[in-house]
């Protein structure tokens, strides 16, 4: 990193405009506010935001300058220029590359800053993903992150709602392999499990911020319940009344949500878990149907 007499280096072209690399940018950032910083390259502290942004250059926070000793807070590294990106940066005129740069489609850049999201939760925790952060390593703007989600919980809900829904079409996928009614019931319970083994990790971190939860509440209710009547009808059909079948139902369900909980925290592997839950599961199922039969059988 340069030093203090080299915070800046700066040159002239033939058009008298300043010039400055992006390691000297991300010194100066780093080291001023970035009014000050802005001053000295005769821009306003938006317009340096703006090439940092489109540099893809690290800035501080507005509560790093309020810190009580900066000097143990290291910098964010400065990663890859963006693709296309030439140096030294010009003060006041634009990257070629931005003017040859076509624009994604609104659903795959919402992707893209979504795989980066999961990136940053599963490396450092849900609380570090912020849309600066993403937009940096997706190596776009801040401002063009916030025109595919406004609010960084928009950002999460959308993560969390693809992560369920891809458990979901998984598990459906897999339920229409059964060959009888136990069968899909098997099938379903073993999908569960090996999806919260595989996505339980990340989904258990979302689901813990209490906005996230605030914002999927009613849908999560309105899935756990067409769940649930799915079994029940499922049961209803092998002759168990329905009484006993939605007890049967709340109990199985509540028991498979449980062991998905463990596998996904690593408290018990996904081979112990499947063996006991799936044995639980299908003693349950063939349990109310014998338990009906006998309570029709003792009808005068």
């Amino acid at each position: 990193m340069p030093g203090a007499a080299t915070i800046l280096v700066m040159a002239r072209d033939d058009t008298s405009k300043a010039q400055i690399t992006r390691a000297d940018l991300h010194h100066l950032v780093w080291t001023k506010p970035l009014a000050a910083a802005a001053a000295e390259l005769g821009l306003s502290a938006n317009g340096l935001a703006k090439i940092c942004d489109r540099a893809n250059v690290p800035r501080p926070s507005r509560q790093y300058w309020h810190a009580d000793d900066r000097r143990k807070i290291e910098p964010d590294p400065l990663g890859d220029p963006p693709q296309g990106f030439t140096e030294p940066i010009v003060i006041g005129q634009r990257q070629p590359v931005r003017k040859s740069r076509s624009r994604l489609p609104l659903e795959v850049r919402q992707k893209q800053l979504a795989d980066e999201a999961v990136k940053i939760a599963l490396e450092a925790g849900v609380q570090k993903v912020t849309i600066k952060e993403v937009a940096r390593r997706t190596g776009i703007s801040e401002a063009q992150a916030h025109n595919c989600f406004k609010r960084r919980i928009d950002m999460l809900v959308y993560v969390t709602r693809r992560e369920i829904a891809a458990m979901e079409t998984d598990r459906v996928d897999r339920t229409a392999r059964g060959h009888d009614r136990v069968g899909r019931i098997v099938i379903s319970t073993i999908s569960y499990l090996h999806n919260a083994a595989a996505r339980g990790p990340l989904l258990q971190m979302l689901l813990r911020d209490p906005d996230i939860r605030r914002e999927l509440q009613a849908e999560r209710q309105e899935a756990a319940d067409a769940a649930r009547v799915e079994i029940t009808d499922t049961l209803s059909l092998m002759g168990v009344r329905r009484p006993i079948g939605n007890a049967t139902t709340s109990s199985l369900s509540a028991l498979t949500l449980r062991t998905g909980g463990l596998i996904a925290s690593g408290r018990v592997d996904l081979k112990t878990a499947e063996r006991l839950c799936v044995a639980i599961v299908m003693a349950g199922v063939w349990t109310p149907e014998r338990v009906s039969e006998a309570a029709s059988s003792q009808k005068p």
